[in-house]
């Protein structure tokens, strides 16, 4: 009878103890769970930025199609930093063929600011005649200032630094 008793108060804390432990594996399993959404999160951000830059660079490539007296001219050429702004109003007057690529550089990094805040833009000639490589770097928010890293389509290296901070997305396209 004595060993029924002590049997019975020995028992009491075990199921206690086996709620800690679900609890404690539940919490766990919560924790994974936030941090694998919180990767997705990001990962989704920047599947959402490199799908405005594509859609970016093919406006720009159709413009420059459009354009071919500004793109053989090498018009189009622009650097991470500088900023192109349009001389005239080429919607309102007749513009040369350089006045047409200043419009459409000025218009074509405005829409892609207002796009992807922060954002920078390149454009320069590729090592194939008549192939022009456009390149769009956007801030990074995870990273830390170690650099950027650069995101190209696989095939010879590209020669574009990505500014440090910044995801890039570059494209070689042939107007």
């Amino acid at each position: 009878m004595l060993t029924a008793r002590l049997r019975r108060a020995h028992e009491h804390g075990a199921s206690m103890i086996e709620a800690l432990v679900a609890l404690a594996v539940l919490c766990l399993g919560m924790l994974g769970l936030g941090q694998l959404m919180a990767r997705q999160l990001a990962a989704d951000r920047v599947n959402a930025a490199r799908a405005v830059a594509l859609q970016h660079i093919d406006l720009l490539r159709d413009s420059m199609a459009l354009n071919t007296a500004a793109v053989r001219a090498g018009d189009y050429a622009l650097q991470w930093t500088a900023d192109r702004s349009a001389s005239a109003d080429c919607m309102a007057v007749a513009c040369t063929a350089r006045q047409i690529a200043d419009h459409d550089l000025a218009g074509w990094r405005a829409s892609l600011r207002d796009a992807l805040p922060g954002s920078r833009a390149t454009v320069f000639p590729g090592a194939a005649p008549g192939q022009w490589g456009i390149a769009v770097a956007w801030p990074e928010m995870s990273r830390s200032s170690s650099g950027g890293s650069l995101e190209a389509p696989a095939g010879p290296p590209t020669g574009v630094d990505c500014p440090p901070t910044y995801l890039c997305h570059v494209a070689y396209v042939q107007p």
